[in-house]
């Protein structure tokens, strides 16, 4: 067996047994998401390399439940992100309750057919959340500020240099245009 042969299977076997780890986590994974703590969540999607808004998400293993759930958000044109962040318990009671729904299958239904109106008001429990989620987040988008990288919390090299480039252009802009060399002619 040539080295370069041993490398791959080696690699082969560790990919395997780290997608077995991970499986594993996910099976763990399937029950209620009020069943856990936050450490507890933390802990076990630490071990699967994912973060909380992709827990509504179609991967394999996933729950129905929480798949619909996820159309459903992408449907009122919620943000995971955002809403796992600032809305969490909330969307905790709303798995909880889309677990329990008896109208699963006009959920599917629904959502194949693709139509963008009111008719998730008349089955879904959760809708009417949905949509006070849509608004809150809404107005939490318009009055937070937005960091880029280019920030002096980054310490990198390149976000520095188009940190100060920035500085520089900013302040060309805001001087008067006889300091900028344009003359009167702007």
């Amino acid at each position: 067996m040539g080295h370069s042969t041993r490398i791959k299977v080696t690699h082969g076997l560790r990919t395997f047994r780290a997608n077995l780890r991970r499986k594993r986590v996910l099976r763990h994974l399937n029950r209620d998401l009020a069943g856990y703590s936050n450490k507890e969540l933390a802990d076990l999607l630490a071990r699967a390399r994912m973060r909380r808004s992709e827990l509504f998400t179609g991967f394999t293993g996933n729950r129905p439940n929480r798949q619909l759930m996820g159309r459903m958000l992408r449907h009122f044109d919620i943000d995971r992100e955002l809403a796992c962040e600032h809305h969490w318990r909330k969307l905790v009671h709303a798995e909880k309750a889309c677990a329990r729904c008896a109208n699963a299958e006009k959920c599917q239904r629904w959502l194949a057919w693709g139509r963008k109106n009111d008719a998730p008001n008349v089955f879904c429990r959760n809708a009417g959340l949905f949509t006070q989620l849509r608004l809150d987040l809404a107005v939490l988008a318009r009055t937070t500020t937005r960091t880029y990288a280019y920030g002096a919390a980054f310490s990198s090299p390149q976000a520095e240099a188009v940190g100060s480039a920035l500085r520089r252009q900013r302040r060309h802009e805001a001087a008067p245009p006889w300091r900028r060399g344009l003359g009167q002619s702007d």
